[in-house]
């Protein structure tokens, strides 16, 4: 993973990580989940599936079954390499990042603990590049990075899910859950190796309508 979008994901995870191991006075439930985005309508004419991962911060709105928290998440739908000189590579990375805040309803106990979630956020839509030597006796180094695009919608939807209790704890629970969610107008690029010449020919714009299909780990602390 070498885009800043995703960068930017791994130390979330990281920090949420350290959060579970930390002492807090507050309870909250942290998942990271691993996901994909499947487009749909205009979005769907011009990108395929992207696959990636999240993480969620969800905090108890008093006593009763509701949360409110946050979450991140980032998917690559295309990720091209080609020569440029000698050991010197070319790689395109095509990303989708979704910064939400999360309103949930949950059952409060129980061994299968079902909800419903309202979202709104924005989508960012990324494409990168980067300059790789591989040489084949070192380790692959990036020697420049250029965004060659970058644009974002605002985005609102649904979703429902559900916490399946893990063994004997009522701290640990697999999560799965799916969301669709409608975004506004965004500039992206296509799938496909990138060059000056076909650029141009390579943008989009349309709506950001897509469903997503989220499975992973929560820990209650």
């Amino acid at each position: 993973m070498k885009s800043h979008l995703r960068e930017l994901v791994v130390t979330v995870l990281l920090g949420c990580a350290a959060a579970v191991v930390a002492p807090a006075s507050v309870a909250a439930d942290l998942g990271i989940a691993a996901l994909a985005v499947l487009p749909r309508g205009q979005l769907d004419e011009n990108l395929g599936t992207g696959y990636g991962l999240g993480a969620e911060l969800m905090f108890p709105i008093g006593t009763g079954p509701l949360l409110i928290g946050g979450e991140i998440s980032v998917a690559t739908y295309a990720d091209e390499r080609r020569p440029f000189f000698d050991d010197l590579d070319v790689v395109t990375s095509n990303d989708i990042a979704n910064f939400n805040v999360v309103l949930r309803a949950q059952a409060t106990s129980g061994r299968v603990q079902p909800y419903i979630d309202a979202i709104i956020g924005f989508k960012v839509f990324q494409t990168e590049s980067s300059l790789v030597d591989t040489c084949t006796l070192c380790d692959e180094e990036i020697l420049d990075t250029r965004t060659e695009l970058e644009d974002s919608a605002f985005a609102y939807g649904v979703g429902a899910g559900l916490h399946i209790e893990l063994g004997d704890s009522s701290n640990f629970f697999l999560d799965t859950r799916a969301r669709y969610t409608r975004g506004r107008d965004a500039t992206y690029l296509t799938r496909g190796s990138l060059s000056d010449e076909n650029l141009e020919d390579r943008l989009r714009e349309s709506r950001t309508d897509a469903w997503s299909v989220h499975i992973g780990v929560t820990f209650r602390f």
